[in-house]
């Protein structure tokens, strides 16, 4: 059921834009939840992570 759903809504958006390349996503999306990554977590990292996102996207900004 909620495959057909979500089929559904990405199929729908042919209406909209006239491709279905939106469907292209699905098998990357179902490959994504069968690989396990171990990804070490600190306890700080988004306290670092999360400025230095904002400060490239600010130097992105002004340098446009």
């Amino acid at each position: 059921m909620t495959l057909a759903l979500w089929v559904g809504a990405v199929a729908s958006l042919y209406i909209i834009n006239r491709n279905l390349w939106a469907l292209a996503a699905f098998p990357l999306i179902f490959a994504a939840g069968q690989v396990k990554l171990n990804v070490p977590r600190g306890r700080l990292g988004f306290y670092v992570c999360y400025p230095v996102q904002l400060a490239v996207l600010w130097g992105l900004a002004r340098s446009l």
